[in-house]
């Protein structure tokens, strides 16, 4: 009789986070501000899927660059995604003239009773300050149904703009988005495993943001160079693997340097809101392509020993 498998994508949002979340129903804007790793995608994306199981329509456009042209595009797309046909036509605004005239164009086009989420992701890499006075002014103008989010590694509102926004204004950061002992004790417990109170306080302060995505792989190897009798681990998820995993491994294999490679594959970007990757069989765009294999690529480069495991249901031995 075939098993049934654990989802180990299931994401955790605690009670307090669950409140943290919940201002944002009532406000214009909503910054969420915290360095990369702290799951400020994943909390609002799964406060958005709320959203959208009671009826609210949500816009969701992610930055790529620090290009107007095609941030723009991106929230064309969202709005024609979710059926609204205000921006068909419309260039990017240039002037304060043409924002103006944006502006009291999407208030008549979502103003109602239906909720509306407009959600801008990696915000950071958008470095024109006009748009994020643009978004103040759009706070401040739109209908009570109307919500903006913007998620971002940088403080993006001037001091001046905080204050004036005021009640129109919801922040999270750092210390709203990460587990404290509690929620990370209940968390292992949820996945099965029993940590210590000392064991949860370790993980605390050894589990804070990102520092260095794929040096893993190489610190492994200058590891083994200092100390050529140890066994040196590198871990690495699946979409890290493919961002800057992989020149590493190279590197391993042509140096002849002796690490053991752990890639944890959960078929998502889990680190920073679970968009898609070249593992995952569909691009950022929505369109279902070939998977590509992490199995062939570490062939390909040359690694000498593969193993796949299923970390629910298999022990085995390197």
């Amino acid at each position: 009789m075939a098993r049934n498998r654990q989802n180990l994508n299931i994401i955790y949002i605690s009670d307090r986070m669950r409140e943290t979340l919940r201002p944002i129903a009532s406000c214009a804007l909503t910054a969420v501000v915290a360095p990369m790793g702290y799951g400020k995608t994943t909390a609002v994306r799964w406060f958005l899927a709320e959203q959208a199981k009671a009826g609210a329509v949500v816009l969701q456009a992610s930055i790529y660059s620090d290009n107007r042209s095609i941030f723009w595009k991106s929230v064309q797309k969202a709005f024609a995604a979710a059926g609204l046909t205000v921006l068909e036509g419309y260039d990017c605004p240039a002037d304060a003239s043409g924002a103006a005239l944006l502006l009291e164009d999407l208030c008549a086009a979502l103003g109602g009773k239906t909720p509306y989420y407009l959600f801008l992701d990696d915000f950071h890499l958008l470095g024109d300050e006009r748009v994020a006075q643009f978004l103040c002014r759009l706070a401040y103008r739109l209908p009570e149904n109307v919500h903006l989010i913007v998620a971002s590694r940088n403080r993006f509102l001037p001091g001046e703009q905080v204050v004036r926004l005021g009640r129109l204004l919801h922040r999270i950061e750092a210390d709203g988005l990460r587990l404290n002992r509690e929620e990370l004790l209940a968390y292992t417990h949820r996945c099965g495993v029993e940590i210590t109170a000392a064991q949860a306080e370790s993980l605390l302060r050894s589990c804070e943001g990102c520092l260095c995505m794929g040096a893993d792989v190489t610190i492994a190897q200058g590891l083994h160079i200092i100390e050529p009798d140890s066994v040196n681990f590198s871990f690495i998820g699946d979409s890290t693997f493919f961002a800057s995993g992989i020149t590493g491994v190279v590197n391993a294999v042509y140096n002849q340097t002796d690490i053991v490679l752990v890639v944890l594959d959960n078929s998502t970007t889990a680190m920073t809101g679970h968009q898609p990757h070249p593992g995952t069989g569909r691009t950022m765009m929505g369109e279902i392509v070939e998977k590509i294999s992490i199995r062939k690529i570490l062939e390909g480069i040359g690694v000498a020993r593969i193993v796949e495991a299923d970390p629910l249901i298999q022990i085995f031995h390197l």
